[in-house]
């Protein structure tokens, strides 16, 4: 880090981020956005964010920011955020359990039955909502056969 944290001593979002009444836009907006686009005199579209290299929200040091994409933001929260997976103190499955519920076509209750997890615990992971990383790393879900007597 270049310098320390600038902290936003006013007003915060229900986000905890510094925000400020912009007159020209009639509405809150993010301080750390303003004062991007004041300085180096670009107005960011909506897809563009301004990601914190410090995990700050309160801080409005521009040399913490860089401009990225949700996804980018996302990626970062990832890799910072060390209870993802298997090292989520509340995780009941290991990330290699995880990944055999990806590869295995079970419908989700009985797959649910051998892991000792609810059916919604498994289709979570199936839709890559619950250890998404393994998702990233290349794991694709096995396509689940219907019941019978389903269409």
């Amino acid at each position: 880090m270049r310098d320390d944290c600038i902290n936003w001593k006013y007003s915060l979002d229900r986000n905890g981020y510094a925000q400020l009444r912009c007159k020209r836009r009639k509405k809150s907006t993010r301080a750390v956005r303003v004062l991007w686009e004041a300085k180096y005199g670009v107005e960011l579209t909506a897809e563009q964010h301004l990601l914190h290299s410090c995990d700050n929200p309160r801080c409005i040091n521009l040399d913490h920011i860089r401009v990225g994409t949700h996804q980018d933001n996302m990626a970062d929260r990832r890799e910072r955020n060390p209870f993802h997976g298997e090292r989520n103190p509340m995780a009941k499955l290991t990330d290699l359990q995880a990944s055999e519920i990806l590869l295995d076509s079970r419908t989700s209750p009985h797959a649910a039955e051998d892991y000792n997890v609810t059916p919604q615990a498994i289709r979570l992971i199936r839709q890559g909502r619950n250890f998404s990383h393994l998702k990233e790393q290349g794991m694709q879900p096995t396509r689940v056969q219907a019941r019978r007597g389903r269409a």
